[in-house]
């Protein structure tokens, strides 16, 4: 994570202070410039998305959305400020469960449930270098858990079948940028 300006972190942090508000994630770009997160749609893929992915900040995109401080179902742990007793509150990140992939979007949906919705916060603006660390879960060991992750959300969460509340039922399920579903 590359940090663009000193305010980031005062941002996201008075956000989580509100009574409504769970978890506080950022938007995030890929180094060409392109955003990699503005916030997760539940159920594109049958499990979560990025909302608004290679969409480029400057564009206007799905009404302009991307630049709007606004709730989601979920965002990312990459950039993710909560505070302390909420996340013990609702028992923290599940690590038997989601070891590496959507323990985010579990604990967002955990925080949600509680009444502390997500919010996505697009003033905190930082550079995100996507699975330089994690990897791409193309070897068969981290294929394997990837298929267990998503098993063990779509079961917890229903992913597969439910619709975002905050995603438009005519979108589409497949795409991260907002598409007409066909």
């Amino acid at each position: 994570i590359e940090m663009l300006a000193p305010d980031w972190l005062g941002i996201m942090a008075m956000q989580a202070l509100r009574d409504d508000v769970g978890a506080v994630g950022a938007q995030l770009l890929y180094p060409d410039g392109r955003i990699q997160h503005a916030g997760v749609v539940i159920g594109v893929g049958q499990a979560a998305g990025h909302a608004h992915r290679f969409l480029r900040p400057q564009d206007e995109g799905y009404f302009h959305r991307h630049a709007l401080p606004q709730f989601v179902t979920a965002v990312t742990a990459a950039c993710l400020v909560v505070q302390r007793e909420r996340f013990l509150a609702i028992g923290g990140l599940d690590e038997a469960a989601f070891p590496v992939a959507f323990n985010d979007v579990d604990l967002c949906l955990k925080l949600n449930k509680r009444g502390w919705q997500s919010l996505y916060e697009p003033r905190a603006i930082l550079v995100h270098r996507e699975s330089i660390s994690r990897g791409f879960d193309r070897d068969p060991v981290g294929a394997a858990r990837f298929r267990a992750e998503l098993a063990a959300l779509q079961q917890r969460w229903r992913t597969d079948r439910i619709v975002d509340p905050f995603h438009h039922p005519h979108l589409s399920r497949v795409s991260e940028q907002f598409a007409l579903a066909t």
